[in-house]
């Protein structure tokens, strides 16, 4: 009987991860950045109907807030600051230019990531994770019991539930992030058991969404954590020249991976033949993506400096309704980054991304190097991983930025303990 109680303490203390108390100096960080994250998730669902206009408004109160933050910070430093002000200068005169008065949901991204950069980046993952959790549940529940509507597309019989949200591909995005997130914060601890519930709620959600992208993205990530845990740990300690040269390899493509996406994204539309079994077999599977990326590029081009394409999708408003316009949406993020903000700036972020993997790669994290070159790829299929509130792991980029080869250590045998 002991040894069954036993074996339950630890079975729960495995399945446990605690949300680190949160330092008073940080504290008024994580809540500027709760409140947006928050009501990021609102704004992309119907409960957004019910404040119509407030996440613009909340938008702009966190730039400025987290900008007289990093201002009276004294461990702040004036490099900081300096990329903060020059992308948000960058990004609202592309945005001028273009002939747009809205504020870039980008700029917003870079200030929340640098802001956040001297933060532990387990907290930050942790507090992302529980809020999108929460806001997830929030508005799957007001659907179900009718608050807000369910709304179901059949689109040649493929049935898909929005489940509350704006597009149905959002509540599958949050739940992968979510299951991406766990995995890591579990490290070495990720057993096979919660593999098999992170597999299953997925599955129900991909059931529901038909979000083939974001499932097998979850997928992948707990059979490459099981196989890291399972198999290479026990392997670790015998080395050998052709086990050295792949991780070589694997950390090359993964500094360049974003770069890679980008070449493979614009060859694959440019290059795109109907006509070719494979080409066609491939975009029917993806949903039409290549198709609609080549008409874009032929539509629109790329310009120097970006312009101001009206992005047209399946989507719903804030109030349940569709729209009547010619679908004319790219879900990937290199060539809609090159198409919004030109040449230049996309270049830009593709060089700092980069070098940001590159810093990254020359540590022993190997979980963190495999979810962000996941995420460079899955790029080439969701737009949205652009977003804070769909992709909480542009963090670790951002942290690579002040923290060295030590403190990244972090996929390793620990409790998550609280401070």
């Amino acid at each position: 009987m002991k040894k069954l109680l036993c074996s339950k303490r630890k079975e729960e203390k495995a399945l446990k991860i605690t949300i680190k108390r949160i330092p008073p100096k940080d504290r008024i960080f994580y809540l500027i950045y709760g409140f947006y994250l928050f009501f990021s998730y609102i704004n992309v669902s119907l409960l957004g109907g019910y404040i119509p206009g407030i996440y613009y408004g909340i938008s702009i109160l966190t730039v400025v807030a987290l900008l007289t933050l990093e201002l009276t910070n004294r461990h702040s430093n004036r490099m900081a600051i300096g990329i903060i002000v020059i992308a948000i200068t960058l990004l609202m005169l592309i945005n001028y230019s273009r002939g747009g008065v809205a504020f870039e949901s980008l700029a917003i991204l870079i200030v929340i990531c640098m802001a956040g950069r001297t933060r532990d980046v387990e907290t930050l993952l942790t507090f992302s994770l529980f809020i999108g959790a929460c806001a997830l549940a929030i508005v799957v529940l007001c659907s179900q019991l009718g608050i807000v509507n369910d709304f179901v597309s059949n689109y040649y019989g493929r049935v898909r539930h929005y489940l509350g949200f704006t597009y149905c591909l959002y509540p599958s995005r949050i739940m992968s992030s979510i299951t991406i997130g766990l995995v890591y914060l579990r490290g070495k601890k990720f057993k096979f058991v919660e593999g098999i519930v992170l597999f299953f709620v997925n599955y129900v959600f991909y059931r529901l969404t038909d979000s083939r992208i974001a499932f097998i993205t979850s997928v992948l990530i707990v059979v490459i954590a099981l196989f890291i845990n399972l198999v290479l740990e026990k392997r670790k300690k015998r080395k050998s020249i052709i086990g050295t040269s792949l991780e070589i390899f694997f950390k090359l493509f993964a500094v360049l991976s974003y770069c890679i996406c980008c070449a493979i994204s614009f060859i694959m539309a440019i290059f795109f033949d109907s006509s070719n079994y494979w080409q066609s077999a491939i975009n029917t599977f993806l949903g039409n993506r290549i198709v609609f990326s080549r008409q874009s590029l032929l539509q629109y081009g790329v310009k120097w400096y970006g312009q101001n394409i009206a992005w047209n999708g399946a989507g719903l408003s804030n109030y349940g309704t569709a729209s009547n316009s010619i679908y004319n949406w790219v879900d990937n993020v290199y060539i809609k980054l090159f198409q919004s903000y030109g040449y230049v700036f996309a270049i830009i972020i593709l060089a700092i991304i980069t070098f940001l993997m590159y810093r990254i790669a020359k540590t022993d994290n190997i979980l963190m190097i495999i979810i962000l070159t996941l995420i460079a790829i899955s790029c080439m299929f969701e737009d949205i991983l652009m977003q804070l509130y769909f992709n909480p792991f542009w963090f670790f980029l951002t942290a690579s930025i002040t923290k060295g080869k030590g403190k990244f250590d972090v996929y390793k045998e620990r409790g998550m303990k609280s401070t």
